[in-house]
């Protein structure tokens, strides 16, 4: 019932293999295709025996990769969201994408939100519409349209509340309480826009939307109160349409309730120590766990038996129910857990340090 997953940052493989993540990267589909097989043959050459993959961090599915996938603006969804709103895209050769600013850190009223129909007008949208038409031309290649990472048919959004915390900046925490009315009109405002973005990109590109992952990254920087007022209505929005795959990034023991409770949600995907006892209990045998190993044994130097003991920890309060461990490899990460943690999902059997 334990499955695992490794993929590798854009900056452990510009520090370490010297590729570079330039503008065309993200523009040109054939290009990144052919820079994307070069990584794959890096990987199997430098990590050999430990099945390290070339995946967007968390979003990609190994057993829905195909090799003749092409695609299509494979950038961050809150990155692509920005965009429209009039900020521009910045590409760092040794990391990944982003924005240049926050295009609505000065917002003040809710009527400065452009209606959400004219996002498809955006030039950003219509470059995306041409890529995919041509794309599609192609019928030896599967064509993988925005917000779309791999063959299974799951869309990618990010939280609703993260994505605010990203367009607006910190300044979103104090209109949470100084101006609620208006912090809602922007969280409306982001999911209308995520709706109509998702329904276009899965139509023209002929991708069935299957479930959701929403990444509410921010989550678990509020408490429970505000995570019910400010997030998780938002995220039941896509789950009256699609089953749910929900993430939250660090710990996430105080928002484990509120996470059991999303309509449709089919799996909690967490990290840093949120108790996977607790998820397991309320949820029952069949429900899907996914959790990352917190930093402190990843990092070079950190004790061998802390990382047997994290992952005997995690698989005791797992009880019988489908576990998935991911890990993403950063640059200043070791490989020794990776094996340790390679080792196991192998075997299933008991398994001492390297």
């Amino acid at each position: 019932m334990i499955s695992t997953q490794i993929s590798i940052s854009k900056g452990w493989l510009h520090e370490l293999g010297d590729f570079r993540f330039t503008e065309a990267y993200y523009w040109d589909p054939t290009y990144r295709a052919a820079i994307d097989r070069k990584i794959d043959e890096y990987l199997v050459d430098t990590f050999k025996d430990l099945p390290v993959h070339n995946f967007e961090s968390n979003l990609v599915q190994k057993d829905f990769i195909a090799p003749n996938m092409v695609r299509i603006g494979a950038i961050q969804p809150n990155l692509i969201l920005g965009t429209l709103l009039g900020a521009n895209l910045i590409f760092p050769e040794d990391a990944d994408s982003d924005i240049d600013r926050s295009p609505l850190k000065d917002i003040a009223q809710s009527v400065d939100l452009p209606p959400v129909e004219l996002l498809l007008q955006h030039a950003l949208v219509q470059r995306l519409d041409g890529q995919i038409e041509t794309a599609l031309k192609d019928t030896s290649k599967i064509t993988i349209p925005p917000f779309f990472w791999d063959t299974s048919g799951r869309a990618t959004i990010h939280g609703i509340f993260t994505t605010a915390h990203k367009l607006v900046g910190e300044k979103f925490f104090l209109l949470m309480y100084d101006n609620p009315p208006l912090a809602h009109a922007v969280l409306a405002w982001i999911s209308d826009a995520y709706m109509i973005l998702l329904r276009h990109f899965s139509q023209l590109g002929g991708m069935h939307t299957t479930s959701v992952h929403i990444g509410e990254c921010s989550g678990c920087l509020i408490s429970k109160g505000d995570f019910d007022i400010f997030a998780k209505p938002y995220i039941e929005v896509f789950g009256s349409r699609w089953p749910l795959r929900v993430h939250s990034c660090g710990l996430s023991d105080h928002l484990i309730d509120s996470l059991t409770h999303i309509r449709n949600v089919q799996s909690l995907d967490v990290g840093s120590n949120t108790s996977i006892g607790a998820i397991r209990s309320r949820m029952g045998k069949q429900f899907l766990i996914e959790v990352a190993p917190p930093v402190e044994i990843l990092l070079k130097g950190a004790e061998d038996q802390a990382s047997v003991e994290w992952l005997e920890k995690t698989i005791e309060e797992n009880g019988d129910g489908p576990l998935k461990i991911s890990c993403h490899l950063e640059p200043g990460y070791s490989t020794e857990f990776l094996a340790v943690l390679t080792t196991y999902s192998r075997t299933h059997t008991s398994f001492q340090a390297p």
